[in-house]
């Protein structure tokens, strides 16, 4: 379950605390977990997507835009923002 207050995503309990057994899928061909982020690792794209944005003044794409610096598409970074609730200040 995702939840979010003040702004912030809580992912506490985003999953589950075991990893079920996947019917029909042997136990040693089970999907690997390494595309799955820890919360830090979360909190530092967050973080990183912040400085980007702080950095190119909150110019999205374009020339000097912050998907520049992350080496991605405009619409990976819009939609990231929109995750996490990052709005360009007054």
């Amino acid at each position: 379950m995702l939840n979010c207050s003040y702004g912030r995503l809580n992912l506490d309990h985003a999953l589950p605390r075991t990893t079920p057994r996947l019917e029909g899928i042997p136990k040693n061909e089970h999907p690997s977990m390494d595309k799955v982020m820890s919360i830090h690792q979360i909190q530092e794209l967050e973080r990183q997507l912040l400085l980007a944005l702080q950095q190119c003044e909150w110019r999205v794409a374009g020339k000097n835009g912050a998907v520049q610096l992350l080496s991605l598409p405009p619409s990976t970074l819009q939609s990231r923002m929109k995750a996490f609730g990052i709005r360009r200040p007054a």
